[in-house]
């Protein structure tokens, strides 16, 4: 579910994002987290349970937020949580746009970024039960810096999931085992 603080400091594009997502039911999807709570709006349908992994790193630092097994969490678990939303917007398929809002700062991800070479990654992991979404934004390549992939396959949902907890437990060292320990915690309160 999508609450209030998830949604707290909006900038002028994300509510211009969550009008064309709601009143004109345009392909849009919010993914939010602050490591306390997590929501998944995907078109006019909110998802539960799921997984949520969103993993940014801009010249301001390093965040990795979301919901697994269940659990919020911010990493590393030390860290002060903060709140990240992401829009991916799906409107043109051929031309998916990111637009992240992240320590209260927002970005625009896109192919056609004016800048040629920047420090931003965006990593983004959602599992449901019937499906896997990953999304990459890498600003360090020259062409062709997002990536965007979905699929209900089974076979397919087992390796996307392996190359999306890779590149993050790259980039957030030591996130693997803390998943591992959340979904431990999960465990032993059942």
């Amino acid at each position: 579910m999508i609450t209030k603080t998830l949604l707290s400091n909006m900038s002028e594009k994300e509510s211009k994002l969550a009008y064309q997502q709601i009143k004109k039911k345009k392909d849009i999807q919010l993914l939010a987290s602050n490591g306390v709570e997590s929501g998944v709006f995907i078109d006019d349908t909110a998802l539960h349970p799921f997984n949520l992994i969103i993993g940014f790193a801009s010249n301001l630092g390093k965040t990795c937020t979301g919901v697994f097994g269940e659990k919020n969490f911010s990493f590393p678990s030390d860290t002060h949580p903060i709140l990240t939303r992401l829009w991916i917007d799906c409107r043109e398929q051929t031309d998916i746009k990111f637009h992240i809002n992240s320590s209260g700062q927002y970005y625009g991800l896109s192919n056609d970024d004016e800048e040629q070479l920047d420090e931003k990654l965006l990593i983004v992991l959602l599992h449901c039960s019937d499906f896997i979404q990953l999304s990459l934004y890498d600003g360090r390549l020259p062409v062709r810096k997002v990536s965007h992939l979905f699929t209900t396959s089974n076979q397919a949902i087992e390796k996307i999931n392996t190359i999306g907890l890779s590149m993050l437990n790259q980039q957030f060292p030591g996130l693997s085992e803390y998943l591992c320990q959340l979904e431990g915690e999960e465990n032993d309160d059942q």
